[in-house]
Formats: structure tokens, C-alpha cells, sequence
């Protein structure tokens, strides 16, 4: 019975070590909407670490959100674009261990060579 309760403990600690070991990266969230604030479905949003130039692209979802994962702590640069849409960036942008940061954008009617 003895060496159950060891076995036991020592997988509770290396399951703890594990699930502690996946917390060190950081998630961006948001969303983007046009002017009137109506979703953009589809947008390209790409996450790129600065400090890198990893980039980690998504794609909203049916109501303009998304999601970035798994992002390495550091500065990074958000840039947004849909076609009929000017393209959006937002740069300096730091990302600390375990974070979860919210980065929301209004996307301006115009062409998408355009920068805001």
C-alpha cells in the first residue's frame, strides 16, 4: 500500500509539473468590426513577435473574433486586413508569461494598400 500512495504522489507531481510547464505562453484575443460595429467575418489577423519575426496568423470567426495561442512572451505587432477594408496595425504590444490580452479593432472602408 505503500508504494501506491508514493507511485500516487509522484504522478500528481509530475502531472502539476507538466500543466505548470504550458503555462508560460501567452494568448491574444479580439475582434473586428467595421464601422458601424457589425462583425467581419473572415478578416486576416496576423500576430507577429517583433523581437523574432515569428509570425502566427488567424481568421475571425462568425462574429468577428479571434484567437492566437501559444505566443511566446515578448513585443509583438497585430495587423488586421479584409478585402474593402484598410489594413490596421497596432505594434509594441507586449505579451508577458500566461497573459491573456484583449486587442480589439475598427476596421476603416477604404483600399487595402491603405495603413491605419
Amino acid at each position: 500500500m505503500g508504494n501506491c500512495r508514493g507511485f500516487a504522489l509522484l504522478a500528481l507531481s509530475l502531472a502539476a509539473g507538466i500543466v505548470w510547464a504550458q503555462e508560460f505562453r501567452a494568448t491574444l484575443t479580439g475582434r473586428v468590426v467595421d464601422p458601424s460595429d457589425a462583425p467581419i467575418v473572415g478578416a486576416s489577423v496576423t500576430v507577429k513577435n517583433e523581437g523574432t519575426n515569428v509570425a502566427y496568423p488567424a481568421k475571425t470567426d462568425s462574429r468577428g473574433n479571434y484567437t492566437v495561442t501559444f505566443l511566446p512572451p515578448g513585443e509583438y505587432s497585430v495587423t488586421a486586413s479584409s478585402p474593402g477594408f484598410r489594413t490596421a496595425m497596432r505594434s509594441g504590444l507586449p505579451l508577458s508569461v500566461a497573459q491573456a490580452a484583449p486587442h480589439d479593432f475598427k476596421l476603416e472602408i477604404g483600399p487595402v494598400t491603405q495603413e491605419v
